[in-house]
């Protein structure tokens, strides 16, 4: 295999979904209008 074949194949990997969609919008709307500090705390 070449170089240039392996980069290809490479180079767009997909990651295996780890939270739902769902899960992402609530976390989201948890800490919409909120300063860092306040979420992560000092």
């Amino acid at each position: 295999m070449t170089e240039a074949a392996v980069m290809k194949k490479s180079k767009n990997p997909k990651a295996p979904k780890l939270f739902s969609d769902e899960l992402i919008d609530q976390l989201l709307t948890q800490v919409q209008n909120k300063d860092a500090e306040s979420v992560l705390g000092e």
